[in-house]
């Protein structure tokens, strides 16, 4: 992955767009270079492959707009295409940078153009011990695939192969879903389970995807909640962080302790694994404000998780009857950081 970007160095400044997509192949990489001495030639280094760019001299409209008193004749555009390969597109640890080529021979590297994974990475984060986005699914068959077992599977029209209803060999599994379709058994509105099934009790109740697409995911935990038979498990993925999609149906976006509040101890769950999984490196564009334009965005997740265990029957289940710190796991509000007087 390359980024856009601009720095400066001791012989002058690069400015750099995001890439472009011209075909399947390749990648169309362009910007701006202004340099104090003349430029003989612009190549873009990945480990050992290395692209040479095409160079042109700078339109008035970008001349003028430079600043720093460097020469017209200095002033280049460059559009360089390089492949689409895996040792560009990896998260390894190949070196990525542009070269500047001077006139004497002498040559500048910008700084590298690919972010580290873990300066995309916050410390207070963590992933699902167990119940990931890689192996959830494995691990739920593995616990709950058991002769007698009832199992319902909210979301389950089949997208993927295979279909979960395959993976339980000796469980009940009940399909359920807002539309007909393969691997469904029942066809209805999640934040009317309760209604649907009435006193049917479940072993194990879980959805992925789902939940960013509930209009009042707080009503559909309640009804989870009163379907799980005491010792069942419910388990949860929806997205931390993802791109908008199936609108207007697209209400939110949860973090592993937003999951935890739906389903609070207080109402009889305790969690077991929960986190974030997958994650993304993010940058704003260069189409965004000014002081936001290209600059990084940490502690992004693809997917949250959360796997809990009814351990109680909780009589009245209600969101009206909690106070937030029943809610929140002994957390609270991070306290306003106070400054340091300057020196």
């Amino acid at each position: 992955m390359i980024i856009p970007f601009s720095t400066s160095t001791a012989a002058g400044n690069i400015d750099m767009d995001t890439p472009s997509i011209p075909d399947g192949a390749g990648r169309i990489l362009t910007g701006w270079i202004c340099s104090k001495a003349s430029i003989a030639g612009v190549e873009l280094v990945c480990g050992t492959s290395r692209y040479t760019a095409k160079l042109s001299h700078g339109r008035d409209d970008v001349i003028a707009a430079m600043k720093g008193g460097y020469p017209k004749e200095n002033i280049y555009g460059f559009e360089l295409e390089y492949q689409n390969s895996t040792s560009l597109f990896n998260y390894d640890d190949i070196d990525v940078r542009i070269i500047i080529k001077h006139a004497d021979e002498s040559s500048i590297a910008s700084e590298c153009l690919r972010p580290a994974v873990k300066d995309f990475l916050h410390g207070d984060i963590a992933e699902p011990r167990h119940f990931s986005h890689a192996r959830w699914m494995q691990d739920l068959v593995a616990l709950c695939d058991k002769p007698g077992a009832s199992v319902l599977e909210i979301g389950s029209r089949k997208i993927n192969s295979p279909a979960p209803k395959d993976l339980f060999v000796w469980a009940e599994y009940v399909g359920f879903d807002i539309y007909p379709g393969e691997n469904v058994d029942v066809v209805g509105d999640a934040h009317n389970l309760g209604k649907i099934f009435g006193g049917k009790r479940f072993d194990l109740i879980f959805s992925s995807a789902v939940f960013e697409h509930l209009a009042m995911p707080w009503v559909v935990s309640k009804h989870i909640i009163k379907l799980l038979n005491v010792g069942g498990y419910v388990f949860v993925e929806t997205h931390f962080s993802y791109s908008s999609h199936e609108r207007p149906w697209h209400f939110f976006q949860f973090s592993d302790m937003a999951l935890s509040v739906l389903f609070p101890e207080a109402l009889g769950i305790r969690r077991v694994d929960a986190g974030l999984s997958n994650p993304i490196l993010g940058f704003f564009s260069p189409c965004a404000a000014s002081y936001l334009a290209n600059k990084p965005v940490t502690g992004l997740y693809c997917h949250a998780e959360f796997f809990g265990k009814k351990e109680k029957e909780i009589a009245d289940v209600c969101w009206e009857n909690l106070g937030t710190k029943e809610l929140v796991m002994g957390t609270c509000y991070p306290a306003p950081q106070t400054r340091q007087n300057a020196k």
